[in-house]
């Protein structure tokens, strides 16, 4: 069959937890995604008005909203520290200086990202205690343990091989992991590819 190979070809419909797990994993992907775009363009466009922030480092804290972009979007906190932390910083700032502002749609970006930031805790959790908390998953969490992954990869993995028993052979198994190898000849030359789950390929 064409594209036998091509797991984008067919739609697959996975059973109770694993389906969710595999929703949530690609909800995440996409949020990931979307934020790192939108990030970009705020941070470009803060080059020019507040250039002392536009590039530094600013994590989420346990409200889900990272002090740099709140401050921006001009979101209340649990805390004023970072508030406090960019007002003083935007005082003595360059761009003021020379009559720039942090203008509305550069608000409204980091208004996205924000929300985005909100949500990914939101997913986590809930992918969280889909993945380690559930039995039937124990004793894959104790390999992975072994190997130190983290929960997007092992939440990658669950979706790729359980339950075991849907594979017929090990080239089918190590195919679905991204480390199949398919033999190529042409006259006296043969060589090997690597075939299987380009999704796997990215993640690991």
């Amino acid at each position: 069959m064409r594209n036998w190979e091509k797991e984008t070809a067919f739609l697959r419909f996975e059973p109770g937890a694993i389906a969710e797990i595999n929703e949530i994993y690609l909800d995440l992907k996409g949020l990931k995604a979307n934020n790192t775009a939108t990030t970009n363009r705020v941070r470009a466009k803060l080059a020019t008005s507040f250039p002392e922030a536009a590039f530094l480092n600013s994590v989420p804290g346990r409200d889900g909203l990272s002090p740099l972009f709140a401050w921006i979007a001009q979101r209340e906190r649990y805390t004023d520290r970072g508030k406090k932390k960019y007002d003083r910083l935007f005082e003595n700032s360059v761009g003021p200086k020379y009559r720039k502002i942090i203008s509305q749609h550069t608000r409204y970006l980091a208004n996205q990202i924000c929300d985005n930031h909100i949500q990914e805790a939101l997913l986590r959790g809930r992918l969280s205690g889909l993945v380690y908390d559930r039995l039937e998953y124990q004793k894959f969490n104790q390999v992975f343990d072994l190997f130190g992954f983290g929960l997007m990869v092992r939440a990658m993995l669950l979706v790729r091989i359980y339950p075991l028993s849907r594979f017929e052979s090990e080239g089918a198994f190590k195919r679905r992991l991204g480390f199949g190898q398919e033999e190529r000849s042409s006259g006296q030359v043969e060589s090997f590819s690597s075939s299987g789950s380009s999704i796997t390929k990215i993640e690991r």
